[in-house]
């Protein structure tokens, strides 16, 4: 949570924002490792928001790549639902990117590390290291100090990705979320192609799961408002917390955006 200000008691108790980093770690030493961050006043921690992020990865970091790969650990809610497939269906067939596949590989029983946690645990030095991390800047300068590419997602970054698939198919064909270890997209296709496990033994099972209305030609519109903040927990940082900030530092939070109808995501999750 931002701000970060180590032994001030009085930020103990007062409501922050909530800053989001989604990490994109390289396999292998030779790679960089992305972070896509945003804050709770820009968007939340939706289905659609979560394939935002990952759409600005794919055009800013794999434009150029034909067969992207990507492990994820097996969490509906984020990485592993048909609102994302949808996404990802769409995604592989944008003319944004040269991607021919984009291919997910989820962790199964006897995985226990992934590579993101060595970033994060190198995040977590350098915010021990940085000590005050007042505002945004400062949290992306840490971030670009643990040697992570940053991609700073703006408001018009977050699309409105919609769930387009056909539950009365899905259903016929006894396809369960739990049962995928890969799954892959292909340019040209509607349909998810998927294994049970990672045994390349295995061949691809291949289901069309898409509503036959839904286009995954066209891009969904872009935001044009951000998510802001309820007021009053804006107010109270400006008030209790900024005057122990260096003045250069106030002027995010005079700017951040507000809005009473938001929910506050430390007691909500949307």
């Amino acid at each position: 949570m931002l701000p970060r200000l180590p032994g001030v008691k009085s930020c103990m108790f007062t409501m922050r924002i909530i800053a989001f980093n989604e990490t994109f770690a390289a396999l292998g030493a030779a790679g960089k490792n992305t972070t896509v961050v945003w804050h709770e006043a820009i968007a939340g921690r939706l289905a659609q928001d979560i394939c935002s992020t990952y759409w600005n990865f794919f055009v800013e970091k794999q434009r150029d790549t034909e067969h992207i790969v990507l492990w994820a650990d097996n969490c509906s809610a984020q990485n592993k639902n048909w609102q994302f497939f949808t996404f990802l269906a769409s995604a592989v067939n944008s003319n944004w990117i040269a991607a021919k596949t984009i291919r997910m590989n989820y962790l199964v029983t006897g995985h226990t590390f992934m590579s993101a946690d060595s970033v994060h645990s190198a995040i977590e030095r350098e915010l021990k290291k940085k000590g005050d991390c007042c505002d945004w800047q400062d949290f992306t300068s840490v971030l670009e100090n643990a040697n992570c590419g940053v991609i700073n997602m703006a408001v018009q970054n977050f699309l409105e990705w919609r769930d387009g698939s056909n539950r009365t198919t899905i259903s016929r064909s006894g396809l369960k979320l739990a049962n995928m270890a890969v799954v892959e997209f292909r340019r040209g296709s509607r349909s998810v192609f998927f294994k049970p496990s990672h045994q390349p033994s295995d061949e691809f099972e291949e289901v069309e799961f898409l509503k036959k209305t839904f286009s995954i030609e066209t891009l969904p519109a872009s935001r044009t408002q951000p998510r802001g903040i309820p007021s009053l927990k804006r107010a109270d940082i400006i008030k209790i917390l900024c005057p122990m900030m260096p003045e250069s530092r106030r002027t995010f939070w005079n700017n951040l955006p507000s809005n009473d109808t938001s929910l506050d995501l430390i007691d909500n999750f949307v």
